[in-house]
């Protein structure tokens, strides 16, 4: 799976593209580009896993670095909404800090997980309780991306006319969605694999 390096520098980067573009108040613009920062993490994160599987792995290490990936799109999200709704478009869209708070604890909770995971192979233990609560956690996190696209695209959401200040919230929430899903999902695939 990517280094931190690559995972800061992935953040930063799809950090800047979601709030440059939502800047320029062109809501299909802004949805193209955050379409291509969901689907850049969600590569990461399966050729990570593909990467990961051709050598000899423990289950903690792909249920971790899945843990990571997933960290990072909320990061993403979190910072990327925060950013835009307190600098970009101040004062627009009352509910963001909302959603800041919810993508920010998913955030640590994931991170956490990444953590105790890590914890776990150093010191050469396989605690599968862990392992467990994580694949609950991923089939959770999967089904709730699915039923967030679903319902945002059967509430009219997207595409999101800039007449509604939420549009950018709109764009980041589909395709960071999207990216959760393909993470979780591909991870409950890889692991059943292995």
């Amino acid at each position: 799976m990517p280094s931190i390096f690559v995972w800061i520098t992935a953040l930063v980067l799809g950090c800047a593209v979601a709030i440059l573009t939502a800047a320029a108040g062109r809501p299909e613009l802004h949805m193209f580009a955050v379409a291509l920062v969901g689907a850049a993490f969600a590569g990461l994160s399966v050729y990570g896993l593909i990467k990961l599987r051709a050598t000899p792995v423990s289950q903690h290490a792909i249920a971790g670095a899945t843990a990571r990936m997933s960290a990072l799109v909320w990061t993403w999200g979190a910072l990327s909404i925060l950013i835009i709704y307190t600098a970009r478009l101040p004062g627009q869209w009352q509910e963001w800090w909302h959603f800041v708070l919810g993508f920010g604890l998913a955030a640590l909770l994931s991170a956490a997980y990444a953590k105790l995971l890590d914890q776990d192979v150093e010191r050469g233990q396989t605690d599968l309780s862990l392992i467990k609560i994580g694949r609950t956690l991923v089939i959770l996190q999967a089904v709730g991306a699915v039923a967030g696209i679903a319902s945002m695209l059967h509430d009219g959401k997207i595409p999101r006319d800039a007449a509604h200040p939420d549009w950018a919230a709109c764009n980041i929430f589909l395709f960071g969605a999207f990216a959760i899903a393909v993470i979780s999902i591909d991870a409950l695939r890889t692991a059943k694999a292995s």
